[in-house]
């Protein structure tokens, strides 16, 4: 089957704040139309890179700026976005931390 080259999906802006707390970054603002970009790069040899972008303020002349590594989890603490360093995250790490926070917890019986 053929790989589409572009998904696009659209959602109102507590989605979009839903989303931001579940990648555990901070929004300053999320404008009309506000939205995050994932591009996937092919590295080569099976090996895929997430880049991450957002514009909260597109009507505005808001820009995606640089791509930003995305934190999946590796702090208690929740990171404005413009805070975050510039990079990209593997594909194999972004899927585990989806994989890893959709699951149950685990209670004690």
């Amino acid at each position: 089957p053929q790989v589409p080259s572009l998904v696009a999906l659209s959602c109102h802006d507590r989605t979009l704040a839903a989303l931001a707390s579940f990648l555990d970054v901070d929004l300053e603002k999320i404008g009309f139309a506000s939205h995050f970009v994932f591009e996937l790069h092919d590295q080569g040899s099976g090996q895929f890179q997430i880049c991450a972008f957002y514009n909260g303020d597109p009507f505005q002349g808001g820009h995606w700026g640089s791509p930003r590594r995305l934190p999946l989890g590796g702090s208690d603490e929740v990171k404005m976005w413009d805070a975050l360093p510039e990079g990209s995250v593997s594909l194999d790490d972004f899927a585990a931390y989806c994989r890893q926070a959709a699951s149950p917890p685990d209670i004690p019986g």
